[in-house]
Parts: C-alpha cells; structure tokens; sequence
C-alpha cells in the first residue's frame, strides 16, 4: 500500500501528497487512507493547517485494522467533520497488484511512437500524449486500436493501470487480455503493475477476477 502511495501522487520529503503523479498533474486529495488486512497507511496534503494535520494524524492513527475492506472505515465520519467535508467528497475502491509476470496474450500490441496512428480512431486524445501514458498495450481490429491498457499513474517502482474500450467493443473481453499485455511490459521495465478502481465500478471489477489478480487493500481519497 506505501507502493501504491507513492505512485499514485508525488510526495515532499515528509511524505506529503504534493500532487497526482500523472501526466495532468492534478492536485491531491486532502486525506489518502490505505486499509489492508494487515495495517493501514495514510498521507496528507503538503499545505494543509498543521492543527488540522495533526487533528487528522491522530484520527488516522485510531482506524482498526480491517478483515473486510468493503466496510467503510470508522473513522470516516470523524474525518469528514474534521475536513469540514461531504460524503461526495470520497472516492473509496478496491486496488489489486499481479504477484507473477502473466502470460503475454496473443492478438494484442504494444503502442509506440511509430504505431500510434492505429489509436486514432477511437482514441485520439492518445496519439500526441503517447509518451507521457507510456507504456501501452492495445488490442486492434480492422487496423485501429479497440481496447487499450496504458500507464495512468508511473513510479519508479511500480504502475497503474488505466483501461479504455470502445463503446461498440465493450463486454467482449477485451480489456483483460490488453491489461494482461500492459501488465507484461510493465514487468520487463522492472516495474509492479498495480490495478484498482472504485467499489461501484462493476465492470472494473470483473476484470480484476478475470485476470485473477491478488487483492491487496482499498484506497480512499477524500477531496
């Protein structure tokens, strides 16, 4: 989970979230919270009030360890009035990580700066920001890329998955053989490949069963 953390946002030297570590370098939730079965792991906002920070440190400090990650934690309600937050302010979601290279799948391509054309038709906001989404893996039909897995979050350890079909290719099966191939090269860099989602995502979800990959905790952000 301390993985995930740092890989999903860039940290100061206190361990601070600073910003989304992705190419938009969007900013960071005020509270990240990360429950597994065997512990939990939390960062706070760089430039938040230290009375609040410390507020929240104390709060975080008091959340039980888990043996049901679906539950809401039970300091949930505790930070939000200390946030002075909503209930929509929270992104809650499952986070899995593969723990072996899978078997490179048949039928599907890495994307590079010589092929990017194929992402054109149905994935046009890729072509130009290729290199910075990289590496990425796409399934193709008739020459275009269909369904395509890329590198949402990248550390220097570990990767996110980000995964996009075409609406007229969805619920074929796609997406598990091209984040099976993302997963593959995320390997060969040296790099864990980790996948999460959010609870209500259903169809992330299947995925994540379908590639049978090992559940390792939820991530909550809260805004």
């Amino acid at each position: 989970m301390e993985l995930q953390a740092e890989t999903l946002y860039r940290l100061d030297e206190r361990g601070r979230m600073l910003r989304q570590n992705d190419p938009d370098r969007g900013g960071a939730p005020r509270v990240f919270l990360g429950r597994t079965l065997h512990g939990n792991v939390w960062r706070l906002r760089h430039d938040l009030e230290p009375a609040l920070a410390t507020e929240l440190e104390m709060i975080l400090g008091t959340e039980p360890v888990t043996g049901d990650l679906a539950q809401p934690p039970m300091t949930l309600d505790r930070l939000l009035v200390a946030l002075g937050a909503a209930p929509s302010d929270v992104s809650r979601g499952p986070a899995w990580w593969f723990p072996r290279r899978p078997e490179p799948p048949s039928g599907v391509v890495r994307v590079t700066g010589a092929n990017r054309d194929v992402l054109a038709r149905h994935f046009a906001w890729l072509v130009e920001e290729l290199a910075d989404w990289s590496p990425c893996a796409a399934v193709l039909r008739d020459g275009a890329a269909v369904s395509v897995c890329f590198s949402s979050r990248l550390s220097a350890r570990a990767a996110e998955a980000g995964v996009e079909t075409a609406e007229p290719y969805r619920g074929r099966g796609l997406a598990p053989l091209v984040v099976s191939a993302w997963a593959c090269l995320i390997y060969e860099s040296g790099r864990l490949p980790l996948y999460s989602t959010s609870w209500e995502n259903a169809a992330s979800r299947a995925v994540a069963r379908k590639l049978g990959i090992s559940l390792y905790g939820e991530d909550i952000s809260i805004r």
